[in-house]
């Protein structure tokens, strides 16, 4: 079972480098979303995380066998995001982290296009936060974690509500910044 895991693993870590390289380059004017980072709103978003990691963390210790569970749990696996096994591996973690980053301005665009446009009033963005941190268990998050991004959904939301997709899709994408920079490190450290 081993080899298959190991044979799944790198197939799926090849095909989302293919994938995110593809979309860093078809779509590298997005790459100026860099030079708008503000350091406000990369505070927002780091506090926003700790809320997320707080509110997914209580879940999973109060209640750990429902809110630990992920469809990967059906194969022996606990949950995780497949989009980032890539970075587990020694080495190519770091080259599949910067292709990540590239791609970082578009996946940021495509969700909020996706969950926040349109957004009416605060009902609706908590029913369309709801079923964005849901969505991610598509993904392998387990529950816990997906309740806790509801809280990262809200706060897109408020960015929507005060500047449109524009600025909600900034601060997505500042948030993604800075959790697959923590995920950068960890490959770095693996490494040595």
């Amino acid at each position: 079972m081993d080899i298959v895991a190991s044979v799944a693993k790198i197939a799926l870590t090849v095909s989302l480098s293919v994938t995110f390289a593809t979309i860093a380059y078809n779509h590298r004017k997005r790459l100026v979303a860099y030079r708008q980072i503000s350091w406000l709103l990369m505070i927002q978003c780091l506090l926003v995380i700790v809320g997320v990691v707080v509110v997914a963390t209580t879940l999973m210790v109060w209640l750990p066998t429902p809110m630990s569970w992920s469809w990967l749990s059906l194969f022996g696996s606990s949950g995780t995001n497949l989009n980032t096994v890539g970075s587990t591996i020694p080495y190519y973690g770091i080259v599949f982290c910067a292709v990540l980053f590239l791609a970082l301005p578009e996946l940021a665009r495509i969700e909020e296009e996706m969950f926040r446009k349109g957004t009416t009033s605060w009902l609706n963005a908590l029913k369309r936060s709801t079923v964005f941190g849901l969505t991610h268990m598509l993904s392998g998050v387990s529950l816990g974690i997906a309740i806790g991004l509801i809280v990262a959904g809200l706060f897109f939301s408020h960015k929507y509500f005060k500047g449109g997709v524009e600025l909600s899709t900034q601060a997505h994408f500042q948030y993604n910044v800075i959790a697959i920079s923590l995920l950068t490190v960890s490959a770095i450290i693996m490494v040595f």
